[in-house]
C-alpha cells in the first residue's frame, strides 16, 4: 500500500518565534487555540512555551471550555497545565512548542487599533 509523504509541520519548537508573535495549535488536543507570546521562543525547545503569554482564542478542542477561564489575561504554561490537569490528570500541555505554529494571519495590535 502506498502512503503519500507526510508534510512536515514547522512547529515553534523547530523554528523558534519572536516576542509578540501569535501562535496557533495544530494538534488534536489544542486545535484552534491562539496565543500571543510575550517572550521570544528559542529554536529547539519542544516543551512548554517559555514566559508569559495571553490566550486569545480557546479553540475547538476537548480543553476549550477549561481554557475559556484564561482568555485575554496574562498566564504561563505551568498555570495552563495545572488548570487542565484538574479535569484531565494525564493531559499533555496544550501550549507545548512542538504542537504550536506561527499564525499566518496579520498580528492584532495590542492597543486594539
Amino acid at each position: 500500500m502506498f502512503f503519500p509523504p507526510r508534510k512536515s509541520i514547522r512547529s515553534v519548537g523547530r523554528s523558534g518565534a519572536d516576542a509578540d508573535a501569535v501562535l496557533c495549535g495544530v494538534a488534536e488536543h489544542n486545535q484552534g487555540i491562539r496565543l500571543r507570546i510575550m517572550q521570544a521562543q528559542t529554536r529547539g525547545n519542544e516543551g512548554p512555551i517559555q514566559g508569559p503569554f495571553i490566550i486569545t482564542d480557546s479553540g475547538n478542542n476537548r480543553h476549550s471550555s477549561v481554557l475559556e477561564s484564561l482568555l485575554n489575561q496574562v498566564t504561563d504554561a505551568s498555570q495552563v497545565v495545572a488548570l487542565l490537569r484538574q479535569k484531565h490528570p494525564n493531559c499533555v500541555n496544550v501550549v507545548n512548542a512542538n504542537s504550536l505554529v506561527l499564525d499566518t494571519e496579520p498580528p492584532i495590535p495590542r492597543d486594539g487599533g
